[in-house]
């Protein structure tokens, strides 16, 4: 059973709203409100993503790098983890450095890999501490600089900025209703839903 305010969203998203397309794929990824579907979760979660999304590029490296209704593809998942990274979302950039640590889809480079960690725990991300913690002892003092200079650096630089419309949010708290956890590469997928009503639907899409 599909309710109401999935069509609602699907307007928006239809319309071309990055918004309304990255909390459609949550809500298809997430089975609230209609069958679940990962395939079309995949396929909203790029298109947004293609339009500067950042949660919606995490999402979609996630995908590519579980094989999410998508080909395993570690190039692709450092592609958009990278692209979201950039734009300073704190899930992304630990899940980066964790592609630099391993050397999936990136070259293995671990004084990156200490930069993207500092910069996730530094924008509020702390999931990334222990594994920091670890390269610390890998690296030389000189590499250790050079990591922490290299994120000093990079926070000090104005972050990208998607380009949203102005009357688009995220439900809830300016993120998608789903977040996939910034350390899902190593772990299962972590799940943040919430419950909504129609009338919420409706406010968002400003009285649709």
């Amino acid at each position: 059973m599909i309710a109401s305010f999935i069509i609602l969203y699907l307007a928006s998203a239809q319309h071309g709203n990055p918004v309304g397309q990255a909390n459609l794929a949550s809500l298809y990824f997430t089975g609230v409100g209609t069958p679940r579907d990962y395939a079309l979760a995949a396929k909203w979660f790029r298109i947004a993503a293609d339009l500067g999304v950042p949660a919606a590029q995490h999402n979609l490296a996630v995908f590519y790098f579980k094989g999410i209704a998508l080909p395993v593809d570690y190039s692709e998942a450092a592609h958009w983890e990278r692209l979201a990274a950039e734009q300073g979302d704190p899930d992304a950039q630990t899940d980066l450095a964790y592609l630099y640590e391993t050397g999936k889809g990136v070259p293995l480079n671990y004084v990156l890999a200490y930069n993207w960690y500092t910069r996730a725990i530094d924008a509020g991300d702390r999931s990334g501490s222990a594994r920091r913690s670890s390269l610390s002892h890998l690296l030389t003092r000189k590499q250790l600089d050079e990591a922490t200079a290299l994120a000093s650096a990079q926070s000090s630089q104005p972050q990208q900025q998607p380009n949203l419309p102005p009357s688009g949010r995220f439900l809830p708290a300016q993120r998608p209703l789903i977040l996939i956890s910034a350390a899902s590469f190593q772990g299962t997928i972590d799940v943040a839903a919430s419950q909504m009503e129609e009338s919420k639907a409706r406010q968002w899409l400003g009285g649709a």
